[in-house]
């Protein structure tokens, strides 16, 4: 193995992700080894003096580093309390999941690119069997095409559950957050719409 960082090590050890090249990549183009030892302590949510006294530090050292960490999106910030992600894919979604709207920088962009491309989609398909293995149940469900619905004369529409139609459940919900396709937004590997990805909020 390389002779990585043992911050990034530890940080992907408690995202429960291997350790290679090109996620090392991704991390190192978010922040150095000094601020990811700061990131350790806080993926359980804690203020800055709890901070800097886990570490041996004066709070004024590592306010900065925490304000600094906010406001490039690394990590979130309640009230009064920081906290990083407690896992790769929430550590993605938070940074370029199509949520910003800033343009993804293209060295972030490039190494987001390179490691799912080549490493993570195989790790998530391979978590997915296992999960379905374990439950017996799809990880995911799969909704009915809507035209399908229509066009099909031995179903009647009260027969029809909302969650068999995501049309109704878009009727029946009160909010709807709508934004952008991660993928899309950041490698351009298709031509379709990129203000695709929406969820409903009862």
């Amino acid at each position: 193995m390389a002779a990585y960082n043992q911050v990034y090590i530890d940080i992907l050890k408690k995202f429960g992700t291997p350790v290679s090249q090109r996620v090392i990549n991704v991390l190192e183009a978010y922040f150095s080894p000094e601020e990811g030892r700061v990131l350790l302590e806080i993926f359980t949510p804690a203020i800055c003096k709890e901070v800097a006294g886990r570490m041996g530090f004066d709070e004024k050292e590592v306010y900065p580093i925490l304000e600094n960490l906010t406001a490039r999106d690394v990590i979130k910030k309640g009230k009064t309390q920081y906290c990083f992600h407690s896992n790769i894919t929430s550590f993605h979604h938070h940074t370029v999941g199509g949520v910003g709207l800033e343009p993804t920088p293209e060295r972030i962009k490039k190494a987001w690119g390179d490691f799912f491309f080549n490493e993570w989609s195989d790790l998530i398909v391979q978590g997915y069997i296992k999960r379905q293995a374990a439950t017996g149940r799809p990880v995911f469900r799969v909704w009915p095409a809507t035209q399908a619905l229509d066009l099909s004369p031995n179903i009647k529409r009260e027969q029809v559950r909302p969650e068999e139609d995501f049309r109704i459940k878009l009727r029946n919900t009160k909010r709807l957050i709508v934004g952008r396709c991660g993928c899309r937004k950041n490698w351009a590997r298709c031509d379709h719409p990129v203000e695709t990805c929406f969820a409903p909020l009862q």
